[in-house]
């Protein structure tokens, strides 16, 4: 079967995904920063920043994720920011950038010029800066739209514009008899060899592959729900720090991304079932926590130098920070401030659009499992943390953990499938998660941050026409998109290799839909590279305290066997000594009767001559003899009953000697008696040959 090409929704994925994977979201983000900053012609704030590029853009952007990559700006020397906060551009970045839109200006007229020429070569009567203007916006734009990194084929010869839907939108502006040179006029424009014209038509695919990594279309969004047929579906099981930013009761870096999560929820209702619930266990923590917070300030009367101390203090709770920052507007004490929470917790939760399920959870305190974990996450706290968690709040956390992971199915590919989630604000919690999904050998995590869900939602918002416009205009290009550079070369490579890999006449559209979903999913859960740096510490020092510990049980084990190996080698010895004593035991015995057996018969061979005419020789043979057969089948029957004697090699010996004894004894005996009464009985009947 013949290999079909895959649809443009499939190749937008790919891009999405593969530009995603290396960064180029980031990258651009960096760019717009930058021009930003530098066509401004003033230092901004970051609030200025943020607002400026939503503004001219049209762009769906969490402020964290401009923030952060301010922060990337200002490590690596392109931005500077002065002591009010305010953001500019470094000398050497606004010459960079200058000698950026200088080349690219430069890339722009030698592309124009190369067109002309194309244009007089196929001897085309148009005229030239009109036809150009409509090739570069109404086909260079969009040609590189629908193909994306194929272009690149071109360069090598490998790809000709014949039948593509773009050429011939394009070509029914112009009269029939044109076409076919206008054709050839194309591919000779996008496989030329000038080094300008390729830079400028790579510039766009670099301005192409930005747009593909800040999300994808509606129109794909929508082929790709056709294609999955059922709703995404999330339930978020909340933590206890993030229902404290959810009620703005604590001070936290992250309660802006908490509260962005519900309205973003709501937006995205059409296509994706968001449910916030909260387990009666994590409502009982929260209780504590605020009690705990209650006792221990109650006594101290808030002042305004000591709610401006508490901000410097790291081991403050972020509750009694955000307490004593409130004293500063209204005075009040940590009862008053705190009860009304406490004592109503349940009904503000569900006021705030949070599903309270009420679940016994007495029966985990006893799981073997959540016991040893329990124990494991204590020795972690108290070896690497300075401040660390409580044992009830420890507690908190793991049976959270199974119990959610209760609630997901058995097995499952895609993030989509797991459904339940921990969402949490606690590294130390997420740590503990990637620890539990690597022991467990599964591969999608069950606790996550706001800032990873929301990354993980963006999936599902479309990219506005607005900023498709914005960013494709080539008037903007020099402000944008640098030169194409061995970066982008790099990901155009990963991108055809991606393409190539799926076989449409093997593999179905929709399992190919899938497996590209689930990557594509699967990538968006990974953190941030500082968050995440702060979890693989937690689960990377979880797994050496589990190594520690299984060393220190396989020392164990080695010493145990080591006991048990010596006192084996003791009891061996015992039973040696043992068998030795029964031997001589049994020798003594036997000797001892042999010597009574002997004694006796000299008795009889005494006593009976002296009552009947027989010698005393006789008598003390046939007595001994006849005392001596049981006893030697005494000796013989004892011995075999005995482990200690019975393969002994003298009792062996024996063994076969008492066999030949018996056996002779026995004949002797029965030659003596049977001898007597033959003689008696030929006597009585030849009587004349036996005279009296």
């Amino acid at each position: 079967m013949q290999k079909e090409k895959l649809n443009k929704e499939l190749l937008s994925l790919i891009h999405h995904l593969r530009l995603n994977e290396a960064g180029w979201w980031d990258k651009g983000i960096q760019q717009l920063i930058i021009a930003t900053i530098w066509i401004s012609n003033n230092a901004l704030s970051l609030r200025e920043i943020c607002n400026l590029i939503k503004r001219d853009f049209s762009i769906s952007i969490v402020d964290d994720r401009i923030e952060k990559n301010i922060g990337e700006l200002l490590s690596i020397g392109n931005l500077i920011c002065d002591h009010n906060g305010m953001y500019k551009i470094t000398e050497d970045t606004k010459r960079d950038l200058e000698e950026s839109i200088t080349k690219t200006e430069a890339e722009l007229e030698a592309a124009k010029i190369e067109f002309a020429r194309l244009l007089d070569k196929h001897k085309l009567p148009f005229e030239k800066d009109q036809c150009w203007e409509v090739f570069n916006k109404e086909f260079i734009v969009p040609f590189i739209q629908s193909i994306g990194a194929e272009i690149y084929g071109f360069f090598e010869g490998d790809l000709k514009i014949t039948g593509s839907i773009r050429i011939n939108d394009f070509l029914e502006k112009y009269p029939e008899e044109y076409h076919s040179k206008m054709v050839l006029g194309i591919d000779e424009f996008f496989s030329s060899k000038k080094q300008d014209v390729r830079s400028y038509i790579l510039r766009n695919l670099s301005a192409f592959f930005f747009v593909e990594s800040s999300g994808l279309s509606e129109s794909t969004l929508e082929y790709l729900n056709s294609i999955m047929k059922i709703k995404p579906k999330f339930d978020l099981y909340i933590d206890t720090n993030f229902l404290f930013s959810l009620l703005d009761l604590h001070e936290n870096p992250s309660n802006m991304a908490v509260n962005s999560i519900f309205p973003m929820a709501d937006n995205l209702s059409g296509k994706v079932d968001i449910t916030f619930k909260i387990f009666s266990h994590t409502i009982e923590e929260a209780r504590r926590a605020l009690s705990s917070i209650v006792d221990s300030y109650s006594n101290i009367s808030p002042t305004k130098n000591i709610a401006q101390a508490t901000k410097q203090i790291k081991c403050i709770s972020g509750v009694a920070k955000k307490y004593f920052e409130e004293t500063l507007k209204k005075e009040t004490n940590i009862t008053d401030y705190l009860k009304p929470y406490i004592d109503n917790l349940i009904q503000i939760t569900k006021d705030k659009g949070v599903e309270y399920i009420d679940k016994e959870t007495n029966h985990y305190r006893i799981d073997q499992n959540i016991i040893d974990d329990l124990e494991d996450q204590i020795d972690y706290e108290q070896k690497h943390n300075k401040i660390p968690k409580g044992r009830k709040q420890l507690e908190h956390d793991i049976i959270l953990w199974y119990l959610v992971h209760e609630q997901r199915p058995n097995s499952f590919d895609s993030p989509i499938e797991a459904v339940s989630w921990i969402i949490t604000l606690d590294y130390r919690f997420l740590g503990f998660d990637r620890y539990k999904i690597k022991q467990r050998n599964e591969r999608i995590p069950q606790c996550i941050l706001p800032s990873t869900f929301t990354s993980l939602m963006n999936f599902w918002v479309p990219r506005t026409p607005e900023f498709e416009e914005a960013m494709l205009n080539s008037a903007r290009l020099p402000f944008f998109f640098h030169e194409y550079d061995f970066e982008a070369e790099r990901v155009t490579v990963e991108i055809l290799k991606a393409i190539s890999r799926f076989d449409t006449s093997r593999l179905t559209v929709e399992t190919i839909t899938r497996m590209l979903m689930n990557e594509t999913l699967g990538q968006k859960l990974i953190a941030e590279e500082d968050e995440e740096e702060e979890v693989r510490i937690v689960r990377e020092a979880l797994l050496e305290l589990q190594e520690e510990k299984k060393n220190e049980l396989n020392k164990s084990i080695v010493k145990l066997q080591d006991r048990i190996s010596n006192q084996d080698e003791y009891i061996e010895k015992l039973k040696s000594r043992e068998f030795l004593n029964d031997r001589f035991r049994f020798l003594i015995l036997s000797l001892f009767v042999l010597i009574i057996i002997i004694l006796l018969s000299i008795i009889l061979s005494i006593i009976l001559p002296s009552l009947a005419s027989i010698s005393i020789a006789k008598v003390f043979i046939v007595s001994f003899s006849i005392l001596l057969i049981p006893y030697l089948w005494s000796v013989w029957r004892i011995g075999l009953g005995n482990n200690a004697i019975k393969d002994d090699k003298l009792f062996i010996f024996f063994s076969n000697v008492v066999k030949w004894i018996i056996g002779f004894i026995a004949a002797l005996l029965l030659y003596e008696v049977l001898g007597n009464i033959l003689a008696e009985w030929i006597r009585k009947l030849f009587p004349s040959f036996f005279p009296q």
